[in-house]
């Protein structure tokens, strides 16, 4: 069951930063990963494509960007070298860890 949806709308009716920054430390710290107080900071602005690499070769999570991005519920197409940020932020999932 699903308890709620958020829609990345770019800040326009609702700023979602805050629920992916949530998300984001919660992998980190579960995964055994590394967080830390700049993290949130460095990756505002970024495209799924680049927050997974930053998560991966900063912050110390082994899996890949890609699988990264698929436990966030981010498909592959969301998560690629060709993708645009643009359109990155236009198609953002509902911020939940995927089981």
């Amino acid at each position: 069951m699903i308890d709620g949806v958020v829609f990345d709308l770019d800040g326009v009716l609702l700023d979602s930063e805050q629920v992916w920054d949530g998300v984001r430390e919660q992998l980190v710290r579960e995964r055994g990963g590394s967080w830390h107080d700049r993290a949130q900071r460095d990756m505002m602005g970024m495209s799924s494509l680049e927050w997974s690499r930053y998560m991966h070769d900063e912050l110390g999570l082994r899996e890949t960007p890609e699988e990264i991005c698929a436990l966030l519920g981010i498909t592959k197409d969301g998560c690629n070298t060709t993708s645009d940020p643009a359109h990155d932020k236009a198609r953002s999932p509902d911020l939940k860890l995927v089981e």
